[in-house]
């Protein structure tokens, strides 16, 4: 009787362990394909523990077309608002270099220079707004792959009753 005792305990074990190991490799896929959003001196996202760049999210969001289209969207919005900032802050910066030297600053210029900057912040909220979007999409489309799922197959062998476990 002892020995059917031991035998019962070590298959609760094993299932146990079978249990838990398949629930670790399940969380830890989708850990780590998702793409985190985090909010800090603007939006930030965030794969594996790495900061990711437009051309990254681009890369990464091919593989789902929805998500692309909006990626795409938000590439345009960016280099838009990349755009004028980058002018905007040259037309401001110009005339105060001008006058931190000494000489007579063109003060329309500064005003122009703030008029694109205006300009580019609907254009950064634009890209906000649709990366956001094109991560949400991502992340819902993402599937654990087969290859992934741990497979239990139960059985009998010549040593007694079994289980099968396949990655």
């Amino acid at each position: 009787m002892k020995a059917k005792f031991n035998h019962m305990e070590k298959l609760r074990i094993s299932l146990i362990i079978v249990f838990i190991i398949s629930c670790l490799v399940s969380f830890s896929q989708n850990q780590t394909d998702s793409i985190m959003v985090e909010k800090r001196m603007g939006t930030v996202f965030i794969q594996n523990g790495k900061m990711l760049k437009v051309r990254q999210l681009m890369e990464i969001t091919k593989s789902n077309p929805d998500a692309y289209a909006k990626m795409k969207v938000a590439n345009t919005n960016n280099g838009a608002a990349t755009a004028f900032a980058i002018g905007g802050g040259f037309l401001i910066g110009w005339p105060l270099g001008t006058a931190l030297a000494g000489g007579d600053p063109n003060w329309v210029l500064v005003g122009v220079g703030a008029g694109l900057i205006a300009i580019s912040i609907p254009f950064s909220i634009g890209f906000s707004k649709n990366a956001k979007e094109a991560v949400s999409i991502y992340n819902r489309g993402l599937i654990i792959p087969e290859t992934t799922k741990v497979k239990l197959n139960f059985g009998i062998s010549n040593n007694g009753i079994g289980i099968r476990v396949a990655f």
